[in-house]
């Protein structure tokens, strides 16, 4: 790939560092001799890639008169800062070699398909242990299909087992192991997926339950500056919901319990529930959750007007209140 002239004058190490700042310089850096950018391409005066993380983000610089504008979906990215995503890209682009591509033919998942075909199942079988020794996430998932094939509830015992064990954290998780236990937990969410998958919509959503509580708790014992815990929270709301649509559970039932959810997080982990789930709740269901937030209101002290003075209960069920009158056409 032939760099840019233009693209030359201005990315640069310095500039890099400018840019980011200390901080995102430094997590770059290690993003790019941990050999994390793939997709690397440029296309006129603009550089695309994608950085792997927790997941795969989307990283775009691009030349406009003079200025380098960037893009990242990342959390950091996303509110217009040169995360550590762009640095990582930035740095691929700017120490790639303008050697010729290799003449090896490319090799595509057909063709890996057909090399395993010609294997016999023993060699197969093998193989698959031997990576899940060095690999802990497929070794998680090959316990999980062997799970499935043993019947419901020896598969729901280990999807627990394997979500209690994910969110498990035994001493500070510093920024650095961050990816790491994220991607633990993201395994855990694959496998409550598959549990819904198989037809144990109740099983998924107490598992669901179970990892946003143990998420929210996390928040204390983790150095998460770059808002992995946030995006696992996101994947487990929505299956929350996709679990709730699957298992129709008792309206009523789930309005008083959807109100309790919201009304105990710590970090809004459950907020807005009402409008979210208003399609499974129904009249009823709504209804339910009404009357334990008028229940709950009733109960909490008042306001005392002092200057800033601010009772928690009392405003986060002030914010609950008003939601919920949205959402009924008070």
């Amino acid at each position: 790939m032939q760099t840019s002239g233009a693209l030359n004058k201005i990315i640069t190490d310095a500039w890099i560092q400018t840019e980011a700042g200390d901080l995102y310089y430094d997590r770059g850096l290690d993003y790019f001799e941990e050999g994390r950018v793939s997709a690397l391409q440029q296309s006129g005066q603009s550089i695309r890639a994608r950085v792997m993380g927790t997941e795969d983000y989307a990283v775009v610089l691009t030349l406009e008169a003079e200025t380098v504008t960037y893009q990242c979906d990342c959390p950091v990215g996303s509110e217009g800062n040169f995360c550590k995503h762009c640095v990582a890209t930035a740095l691929a682009w700017l120490h790639q070699q303008d050697a010729p591509e290799e003449d090896a033919p490319k090799i595509t998942l057909e063709d890996v398909t057909k090399a395993l075909q010609q294997e016999d199942k023993e060699t197969l079988i093998r193989w698959l242990l031997a990576w899940a020794e060095e690999y802990p996430g497929l070794q998680e998932r090959l316990v999980m299909a062997a799970a499935r094939r043993m019947g419901s509830t020896v598969l729901i015992a280990q999807t627990r087992k394997s979500l209690e064990k994910a969110l498990r954290i035994q001493c500070f998780v510093e920024y650095r192991d961050m990816p790491a236990y994220a991607a633990g937990v993201e395994s855990a969410i694959n496998g409550i997926e598959g549990l819904l998958e198989s037809g144990e919509a109740t099983a998924a959503l107490e598992m669901c339950e179970r990892g946003l509580n143990g998420l929210a708790d996390a928040l204390e014992d983790t150095d998460d500056s770059d808002g992995y815990i946030n995006g696992l929270m996101e994947q487990l709301r929505q299956l929350h919901l996709k679990a709730c649509q699957t298992a129709r559970p008792d309206p009523e039932a789930l309005g008083e319990k959807l109100f309790l959810l919201e009304w105990k997080s710590t970090y809004g982990e459950w907020h807005g529930v009402a409008e979210k789930y208003q399609h499974v709740l129904g009249a009823k269901g709504l209804e339910a959750f009404r009357k334990r937030a008028e229940m709950e209101w009733t109960r909490a002290p008042e306001l005392t007007g002092e200057p800033g003075y601010r009772d928690e209960n009392r405003s986060w069920l002030t914010s609950i209140m008003e939601s919920l009158a949205k959402r009924l056409g008070a």
